[in-house]
């Protein structure tokens, strides 16, 4: 892990770009490690601020914290000894300066956005990125593999058109093995402690009373999408129902599905899709009201004289707004805005702002989602200064974000990272579109995530196959990708065990979150009793007390 603090002094707008200017700093040898650098600096002109594994908001630092690890891996790391250890990379300049309370820094005169990279002898792997601004520290934290026996180089890249002063300091590099990452994610699973109690008609103690227990619901959600080929196909419906409680629509409630020529508005198969939902007691995420892909408009909108396009996009979020009102709990308003602007070259730079607070205004109780690709994958930052934008626009109602997570080979660490920079803005995180060829380590790493409430995969199924990912074949017989799944279940599932009593009427255990029965019994006094019981998330240990009465 590492970590760096960056305060911008002063910045004046050049003409046009120059060169990267960068901060560079040599490592000793290393074989392959998974290195966790946390690097503090400028996000939003503020700092992520950690202390002892617990999340806070994000808040603006007058002074650097200290270097986590006493700075780890890393020579010189609060700056002590001048610039020993640090040297400039490209036509940066470089000074060590000290400020009036005695705190020592890096001075780097530079350009704005900044990227934490590692250089081997394999290529250069970027760690992290925040945008630092002026007038207070902030961090920029990342994690990466490095799979290479060689010199390492760390340096910090610029990518803006402005000359301004960069500072740095509390720099940090700390290497985590497999087994300290695995131990992590097990300790951050969802569990809670319980106690039982069991006494007599008396209140005395009941020794060796036996307890059973066994789980009837995980509370965490896993979902999957699904087709219209559900409402034809059994074996399709006793699959999906037997491991999911979320969905989510393929195509169904897509605009280019509801609306195939102007006015020509059908919610057939959607209505119906979500009738089947609700009698199977499933919760569904409405998916998508408009799509800011050029691509994916419908053929009659992409026709439409510029003119008359708000006009059609208001009706289109008025219409799906309103038909699925109370009946979906979220819904992805504006669908990958970080990578397209359809809307906003069309009908004003606030687009998106706009029909946010249409769709809250119709429908209160579905959470607007953003939803959006490849925000795990490069800067996350990018997504925090999306949703500043939306908010400086005058957009303050609820909001969630939505990672849709396609993958082919994660790199990991830096997921962490990413999801604990996105976890920073306090707001609701879905996994929305889970397809991955590592889908094993990918689900473990979301599960153990505080910031993460759900995982959606996108592994439906229609009379063509799946489109990336399947769980089964054509026949619904198990894929590698369906055992992956199904071991993963069992592993954050509780498939029943049973234990006695203590002298004092005690049995004490640690639970998944979710909903249990409890059978107690005794055989001497041929009793026993059977309750039902929640297990929310809480530090503190629940109590169940039962009571024979003879």
């Amino acid at each position: 892990m590492a970590e760096f603090l960056v305060q911008i002094l002063d910045f004046v707008p050049e003409k046009r770009p120059t060169a990267a200017q960068c901060l560079n700093h040599p490592w000793i040898s290393a074989g392959p490690k998974r290195l966790t650098p946390s690097i503090s600096a400028m996000e939003n002109g503020c700092a992520n601020k950690e202390e002892k594994g617990e999340r806070e908001a994000v808040e603006c630092l007058a002074k650097p914290m200290e270097p986590q690890y006493s700075g780890g891996m890393v020579l010189n790391p609060e700056l002590e000894h001048g610039l020993n250890g640090w040297t400039p990379f490209g036509d940066a300049k470089l000074e060590h300066q000290e400020s009036e309370n005695g705190n020592k820094y890096i001075v780097s005169h530079g350009k704005a956005h900044i990227t934490a990279i590692f250089k081997t002898k394999v290529g250069e792997l970027p760690v992290g990125w925040v945008m630092a601004r002026q007038g207070c520290w902030s961090m920029l934290k990342g994690d990466i593999i490095i799979d290479a026996s060689s010199p390492v180089e760390l340096f910090f890249q610029v990518h803006k058109i402005f000359h301004f002063l960069i500072l740095q300091d509390s720099i940090s590099l700390q290497s985590v093995t497999q087994e300290e990452w695995d131990s992590h994610q097990d300790q951050s699973i969802e569990k809670r402690q319980v106690k039982f109690q069991v006494v007599d008609s008396q209140g005395l103690p009941f020794e060796n009373a036996k307890i059973s227990v066994k789980q009837i619901q995980q509370t965490f959600p896993f979902g999957n999408a699904v087709s219209k080929f559900i409402l034809e196909n059994k074996a399709y419906q006793e699959l999906f129902l037997s491991g999911f409680k979320y969905s989510v629509f393929d195509n169904e409630m897509k605009w280019y599905s509801t609306e195939k020529g102007s006015g020509k508005v059908n919610y057939s198969e959607s209505d119906t899709m979500l009738e089947f939902a609700k009698e199977n007691n499933i919760l569904v995420r409405g998916h998508n009201t408009l799509w800011d892909d050029p691509r994916y408009q419908p053929s009659w909108v992409k026709r439409l004289p510029r003119k008359d396009l708000p006009l059609a996009a208001k009706k289109r979020m008025k219409s799906i707004m309103k038909q699925y009102s109370g009946q979906v709990f979220h819904s992805d308003v504006i669908n990958e805005n970080l990578h397209f602007s359809y809307y906003e070259e069309r009908m004003g730079r606030n687009a998106s702002t706009t029909f946010l607070q249409m769709a809250h205004q119709i429908d209160q109780k579905a959470i607007p989602f953003l939803n959006n690709y490849s925000t795990l994958k490069p800067t996350p930052a990018m997504y925090l200064e999306k949703i500043k934008l939306i908010r400086e626009q005058g957009y303050h109602g609820p909001l969630g974000i939505g990672l849709e997570s396609h993958f082919d080979t994660p790199n990991l660490p830096y997921v962490r990272a990413s999801l604990d920079m996105l976890a920073s803005t306090k707001l609701p995180i879905w996994i929305t579109e889970l397809d991955a060829l590592y889908l094993t380590q990918l689900i473990k790493e979301f599960h153990t995530h505080p910031a993460i409430h759900d995982i959606i995969m996108w592994g439906s199924m229609s009379t063509k196959g799946c489109w990336k990912m399947c769980f089964t074949d054509k026949n619904f017989s198990n894929l590698p990708t369906g055992n992956a799944l199904d071991n993963i279940m069992k592993v954050w599932r509780h498939e029943g065990f049973a234990s006695t009593t203590d002298a004092y009427g005690y049995f004490n255990t640690s639970l998944f979150h979710g909903d249990y029965e409890v059978e107690i019994r005794h055989t001497t006094t041929n009793y026993s009793k059977i309750r039902q019981f929640g297990m929310e998330p809480s530090e503190k240990i629940q109590e169940a007390h039962f009571k024979f009465h003879e």
